[in-house]
């Protein structure tokens, strides 16, 4: 009985000392108030100094814009883009010490700890990406308005941002390719020299020699608008069975597929529609 008594009295007392009376909130919600008070100046001193740091990431953005007129127009972009962040960064962690003063920094960043590497992690892609994106603005492989192969996506260099490469394909789509890839990828730049060479297959059925036939297909190549004199249009006997014989023709243009169709229609008007099979490609 003695110790019914005695564990009925420490549950008394524990339940009046955990008890919240109206006095201890009213002086909490106090307390609460003057703190927030104190720091309203501090509130007020930040919120002019973000102003000031929107300002200054302006001038600054501009400023690398105004000295990189001469340069590479994306990578001048991203260069701004990187520097305005730069500034922002430093004004949040500084106006976070305005607020509070007791805040530091360097804590933050080496209490991070092994979060920092999961977020390495997560954020791995975005990185290279980046990364790759200015490897790829400062090399300059290639520039806006080049038409490039990389990959399975093939068409003409629309913009070079610092996560992408904007790629507008000859279907009239846009392929968005990471800059991961594109660095990565072996890159074929079809627009690296003024002309470029294109190949046509042609089959012909003729009773004449073939030294004649290649004779007269290469006239028809010549002759042909667009077609380059130097390099020469190269005609190689590729096959002969019977009367067909089967020629490569290697013509040079600097608009190629305009070339590549006029010399078809050429060849096609030089020998008889009916004997003859030609193919690009």
């Amino acid at each position: 009985m003695r110790l019914i008594a005695l564990i009925a009295t420490n549950s008394q007392n524990a339940s009046k000392s955990t008890s919240i009376g109206p006095e201890v909130v009213i002086e909490t919600v106090k307390r609460q108030i003057h703190d927030l008070l104190t720091l309203l100046p501090n509130f007020v001193l930040c919120a002019v100094f973000l102003v000031f740091v929107w300002g200054f990431a302006f001038v600054v953005r501009k400023s690398v814009q105004s000295a990189g007129r001469h340069l590479n127009p994306p990578l001048v972009r991203a260069l701004a883009r990187l520097s305005s962040i730069t500034v922002w960064i430093l004004g949040l962690f500084t106006a976070a010490t305005i607020v509070i003063p007791s805040f530091n920094p360097g804590n933050v960043i080496a209490g991070l700890g092994i979060s920092s590497i999961a977020i390495g992690f997560a954020f791995k892609d975005i990185f290279q990406n980046f990364l790759a994106g200015l490897l790829l603005l400062w090399n300059q492989p290639f520039h806006v308005g080049d038409e490039i192969k990389s990959g399975d996506f093939e068409g003409e260099v629309e913009d070079i941002d610092i996560r992408a490469t904007l790629i507008r394909l000859y279907t009239g789509e846009r392929a968005i390719v990471p800059n991961s890839s594109v660095y990565t990828n072996p890159i074929v730049l079809k627009t690296a020299f003024p002309a470029r060479r294109a190949k046509i297959q042609i089959a012909v059925e003729d009773d004449r020699p073939a030294e004649d036939v290649r004779q007269t297909v290469e006239k028809a190549i010549q002759q042909t608008p667009g077609v380059l004199s130097k390099p020469a249009p190269n005609v190689v006997m590729a096959g002969l069975k019977g009367n067909t014989a089967r020629f490569t023709v290697y013509l040079w243009s600097e608009r190629c597929e305009a070339a590549e169709a006029a010399a078809l229609v050429a060849l096609r008007n030089a020998f008889d529609p009916a004997k003859t099979e030609i193919t690009a490609g």
